[in-house]
């Protein structure tokens, strides 16, 4: 593993959050579904920020033997999951140095709450700096906050049963 991404992630910490997401068929049919075009992307390293249980990481590493890794502050014991927030990566993002991932997915993230403008911009600055592709859901609830700078490559259908947002991959440019 590459130091700078080694020493990044150990050094995330968080206060445990109270939000929890529980995985339902239809995320595990969309996780399998995006680990496939990501692979057809030639993508080697995922980070999956705000991951959950971390079904994401787990099904790009078995489905595709991808690098992958998992970020989220209800984590503690699975292998390539580290307990973290958005908050956290941000913070921490300077102990990446020059490491970029091939793809660093934040979906089901950016519409769950009201984020503010200079939260959203910080968050995508991350992302366009750290990452060749990125998986977001979309809308972001802020119109004041342009997604530029990225080519949507792929749009996913609906996620739960079309109740939800759309999810996309990015290419950064």
């Amino acid at each position: 593993m590459n130091k700078d991404l080694l020493n990044f992630l150990d050094s995330l910490t968080c206060n445990d959050s109270n939000i929890r997401w529980a995985d339902s068929g239809p995320d595990y049919d969309y996780f399998n579904i995006c680990a496939d075009k990501l692979n057809n992307l030639k993508v080697k390293t995922i980070l999956d920020i705000c991951c959950g249980r971390g079904s994401f990481v787990d099904r790009c590493r078995k489905r595709h033997g991808m690098e992958a890794y998992g970020i989220d502050p209800s984590i503690t014991t699975k292998d390539n999951l580290y307990k973290g927030t958005i908050e956290s990566v941000l913070k921490n993002q300077n102990l990446l140095n020059d490491f970029k991932f091939d793809c660093i997915s934040i979906h089901n993230t950016l519409h769950g709450r009201q984020w503010q403008n200079d939260e959203l911009i910080s968050i995508l600055q991350f992302l366009k700096k750290f990452a060749k592709y990125i998986v977001i859901s979309d809308p972001i609830n802020n119109e004041d906050v342009k997604l530029t700078g990225l080519t949507n490559i792929h749009s996913f259908e609906g996620s739960h049963r079309g109740k939800s947002t759309n999810h996309r991959i990015y290419k950064v440019n």
